[in-house]
């Protein structure tokens, strides 16, 4: 799959101006440069700084293995163990994935079509399926949509 240099150029610098990663770094390890900078990297990379700054977390943890955990990996591995130490860091990182779940889902929303990956319940994680459901459902409720909760609901009725 190739990338465009816009896309390399806006991922790069991110890990290079937000995170102070050389590029060196980002050469060993190219293939961080296709993950999704707004589903993925600002997320998993705020949540670290986030779990750094209150000494939870080692500042030498491999930023690779980190984005490259699945999502379950990742909610079990940082946000649920630190859960009780930093309250509100799962709300936090469901309601930044639930802004670009939202964005991208905002047309299938409004016609009732809305469809999740692999969504037959017995070929899906459940807690990726409860981590979007509520990240979406919370992007609505802070967005002032309460009256699209119903669609939504009637849409993810298929999965659970």
């Amino acid at each position: 799959m190739g990338m465009s240099e816009k896309k390399i150029r806006k991922v790069s610098g991110y890990f290079m101006n937000k995170m102070g990663l050389k590029i060196s770094y980002i050469s060993r390890n190219p293939d961080i440069l296709s993950l999704s900078l707004e589903k993925r990297i600002h997320p998993r990379c705020s949540i670290m700084q986030i779990l750094m700054s209150e000494g939870l977390i080692d500042k030498d943890l491999k930023l690779v293995w980190v984005l490259k955990l699945t999502e379950k990996d990742f909610m079990e591995k940082f946000l649920i163990k630190n859960e009780e130490k930093v309250p509100k860091i799962l709300s936090v990182y469901q309601n930044m994935i639930g802004a670009v779940e939202l964005d991208n889902w905002s047309k299938e929303l409004e016609t009732g079509r809305l469809e999740f990956e692999n969504s037959r319940a017995g070929a899906h994680d459940y807690l990726t399926i409860v981590a979007k459901v509520f990240a979406v459902g919370s992007a609505l409720l802070l967005r002032g949509l309460p009256s699209k909760l119903h669609l939504f609901a009637k849409s993810i009725r298929t999965v659970c």
